[in-house]
Formats: C-alpha cells, structure tokens, sequence
C-alpha cells in the first residue's frame, strides 16, 4: 500500500491480484485500488484493472500531477 498526501487531501494505492477464470489459461489480473480521503473520511474509490506496466505509468501521473 502506497500513500500520497496533497493538502487535505490523502490518495491510497492497493494493488489486488485476482485470477481471471475465464481466460483459457487462467492469466492473474491486476486492480488498482485508489481510495481518496481527507481528515480520515473515506471520499471515493475506484477500481482500475489494467496491466502492471499501465499501473506503474498511471501512479507515476498521478503522483506528478498532484505534487505540482
């Protein structure tokens, strides 16, 4: 689990492996997990399935973006 603070505001990042059973050879995929929350209220959640490399670059953005 990775945290980022801006401002108020505080972005939590889990990453959840699952097994795809409808694949024919069963590949494991991956959810981002981001959790918004601000003076230890939960705000919003949202789940992303992508690849590890789509991840990485979308952290990567997302931690750029907000600590401009």
């Amino acid at each position: 689990m990775k945290k980022y603070r801006q401002l108020n505001l505080m972005y939590v990042f889990n990453l959840c492996a699952s097994l795809n059973k409808k694949s024919a050879n069963g590949e494991r995929s991956l959810y981002l997990i981001i959790t918004t929350v601000t003076n230890s209220h939960y705000i919003e959640r949202h789940y992303y399935c992508m690849s590890k490399y789509e991840i990485s670059e979308w952290v990567q953005a997302k931690i750029l973006f907000h600590n401009k």
